[in-house]
């Protein structure tokens, strides 16, 4: 794909919410640290991302790694389409059992056609409720 485009934003939320009639997505729950219970800890959570100044079909690509290790936690791929450069592709995807082992700092990287275009962290730790 050329030319690369460019994430515009990258969330982790507990739900989202798609308006109907006008296609609005509201984010519920959006956070940068998780709280969970027990380790090893599998949760369902959602991931919404815009992207825009891309053509043309790529393969777009969502990973979850630990930074520490370059554990793999996650892969998803699916196909994008960019009708032109100004127009902002919504990604919106569940992760469904997504196994943290430890606690710690975990990555997710969004690329297209193998070339990373975002990044983001968050923290995984034990107690009680997210945020």
């Amino acid at each position: 794909m050329t030319p690369t485009p460019l994430v515009l934003s990258l969330s982790l939320c507990d739900y989202v919410i798609i308006e109907e009639g006008t296609g609005k997505a509201s984010l519920i729950g959006c956070f940068n640290r998780l709280v969970v219970s027990t380790f090893p800890s599998s949760r369902d959570f959602f991931l919404a991302g815009e992207l825009t100044g891309g053509r043309g079909p790529g393969r777009l690509g969502v990973g979850i790694t630990r930074p520490d290790t370059d554990e793999s936690i996650l892969l998803l791929d699916t196909t994008a389409y960019f009708r032109d450069p100004l127009f902002v592709v919504r990604y919106i995807t569940r992760v469904m059992d997504c196994s943290f082992p430890v606690p710690g700092r975990y990555a997710v990287v969004l690329s297209l056609d193998g070339e990373m275009v975002g990044q983001r962290t968050f923290e995984v730790t034990s107690g009680g409720g997210s945020s």
